[in-house]
């Protein structure tokens, strides 16, 4: 049943891609909030014998996530909406760092790792062309890379069988690119368009992967 899942969130997010691009606000809202529910759902249907509370603080985040896809979907409407999607990715974020911390300890190269990415994600800002950036959105970008730092570690943790530490992993990095590719948008160009729905296929990637961690 976990495939099926698996299955329609890629169905789900393929049509909101199709249709993020200007499509009615009611099938972009639809498709987003189907493909986050498939997501929970994943995590859910997966679970053998995972343990706690690893479990359980995955699907928390994946559930955050969710909430945070619909809250952003309406950051046109307000900018409450805006930082109450921001925050919940933050939650998200959060759980997933004390997630992976429960598999494994955090060592000195999740720095090495979490540099990088910061790294990286100051070239994003620089071509997003953004003067200013909110504090809500700085702790967002920091804990993202936390995570994705923490996650790609677990590649040298002993205690994680292979599948699991590739996808958390995978999963990790792709998070990353799902929130600097769409810096790229604002070029107006072909890639800029391609960029955007590259990123988002890279964040419900990501989130598959993690998701899927449960049974590993």
């Amino acid at each position: 049943m976990t495939y099926v899942f698996v299955a329609l969130m890629c169905v789900f997010a393929g049509a909101y891609i199709y249709f993020e691009r200007g499509g009615p606000f009611s099938a972009r809202l639809f498709f987003k909030a189907a493909a986050g529910v498939m997501l929970v759902l994943v995590a859910v249907s997966a679970r053998i014998e995972a343990d706690e509370p690893y479990y359980t603080l995955i699907v928390a985040g994946l559930s955050f996530s969710l909430g945070g896809d619909i809250f952003l979907l309406f950051a046109g409407v307000s900018r409450a909406y805006n930082k109450a999607g921001t925050a919940a990715f933050i939650v998200t974020h959060t759980a997933y760092i004390i997630a992976f911390c429960t598999k494994a300890a955090p060592a000195w190269y999740d720095g090495a790792f979490f540099l990088l990415l910061i790294s990286a994600g100051f070239f994003a800002f620089k071509a997003k062309g953004d003067k200013k950036i909110s504090l809500t959105e700085t702790a967002h970008a920091i804990l993202l890379r936390l995570m994705a730092a923490r996650a790609f570690s677990m590649l040298f943790a002993q205690k994680t069988s292979a599948a699991f530490s590739i996808c958390a992993a995978v999963g990790g990095v792709l998070f990353v690119l799902s929130d600097m590719l769409p810096a790229f948008e604002k070029l107006g160009n072909s890639f800029g368009r391609a960029a955007g729905a590259l990123g988002t296929a890279a964040y419900y990637g990501s989130q598959a992967l993690i998701a899927l961690t449960v049974m590993m």
